[in-house]
């Protein structure tokens, strides 16, 4: 499968490290600097390119995985859309959500697969807790705090993610993850309070029940500051605790154990790499894999609210007020 790379920067390398894991991913970056696509083909011993709607046309790759920055996700997988070739498109799915819904729509209309790569859904610690939270093996969730932090970014093209009228800062490109997560875990909440600022934030999400749920993320100025994150669920027979690849419960009878070593998983997790999982995925689903067929496990729409979402939640910081969804 001819796989089209868009953008030679910061995330597209975890994306190629993860095709190349890939048999018979046949793998073409693209960048409009040269230099810098060049120097991606030579250390991964890739195909390059220069111009997107060039490669786009004349290449026809079978699919594009896009990794440029977000405010240019919409044109290009909407070109890439019409074109008939299916898109993996880093999150957030744009810089809008008019933005977000347009590619929604292109993609119903042209009949296309379109898949944004929300990483942690592919990730086998959270499909762990997805699948707990789901049958109550421990009885229902009492609390969710989610937290995530790292330096502020200082790597990406032209600087863009620390322009915040690009990137939407660290509350759009990295808080994301987590409200993405709660989505996945429990829906949309009924509304969100969210404290501090475009760097920095805390979120209370409100579901009209005692469940208490929140998540904290922030970019550090501090340049040697490490990255962190995890999540603690308390449940009414036991806590869990995931940090790394490590899904800790302990248990009301004072027993502790890693159940990521035995839950049941579909195949296309089979990698600790998230990344490598969300493209086997996507890639069974364009090629008709019974199993990736059998799930749509990150929709496009729910893609949207995660945006949705996150935007509700500046709003909430911008006004001080609680805003409901």
């Amino acid at each position: 499968m001819k796989v089209g790379v868009l953008g030679a920067g910061y995330i597209s390398e975890a994306h190629i490290a993860a095709l190349k894991n890939i048999p018979g991913a046949e793998i073409l970056i693209c960048d409009r600097k040269e230099e810098k696509a060049n120097a991606y083909a030579e250390k991964y011993g890739i195909t390059p390119r220069t111009n997107y709607s060039e490669m786009l046309k004349n290449d026809r790759p079978d699919v594009v995985s896009l990794c440029v920055p977000t405010p240019q996700h919409a044109a290009l997988t909407c070109e890439a859309l019409q074109l008939g070739i299916p898109v993996l498109c880093e999150k957030p799915i744009a810089h809008t959500v008019e933005e977000g819904i347009l590619m929604d729509k292109t993609a119903k209309e042209t009949g296309t697969p379109l898949m944004i790569a929300h990483c942690l859904r592919f990730d086998k610690t959270a499909v762990t807790l997805k699948n707990i939270i789901a049958d109550k093996r421990f009885g229902n969730l009492l609390s969710l705090h989610l937290y995530r932090h790292s330096t502020i970014p200082t790597w990406s093209a032209g600087d863009w993610l620390r322009q915040t009228n690009k990137s939407g800062g660290a509350i759009i490109d990295l808080h994301i993850h987590d409200s993405d997560l709660v989505q996945y875990f429990l829906g949309l909440p009924d509304a969100v309070t969210t404290v501090g600022d475009e760097l920095h934030c805390s979120t209370l999400y409100h579901f009209g029940s005692s469940m208490d749920v929140s998540a904290e993320t922030s970019w550090r100025k501090v340049p040697s500051f490490p990255f962190s994150s995890g999540i603690d669920a308390s449940f009414e027979e036991a806590t869990i605790r995931l940090a790394g690849s490590s899904l800790n419960v302990y248990r009301m009878d004072g027993g502790t154990e890693n159940l990521i070593t035995k839950e049941p998983l579909p195949s296309y997790l089979h990698s600790d790499d998230f990344y490598e999982n969300e493209i086997r995925y996507f890639m069974g689903r364009i090629s008709g894999d019974k199993e990736a067929m059998e799930k749509d496990v990150c929709p496009v729409s729910e893609s949207v609210s995660a945006l949705h979402l996150v935007h509700s939640e500046r709003e909430s910081i911008r006004t001080g007020r609680t805003v409901a969804l």
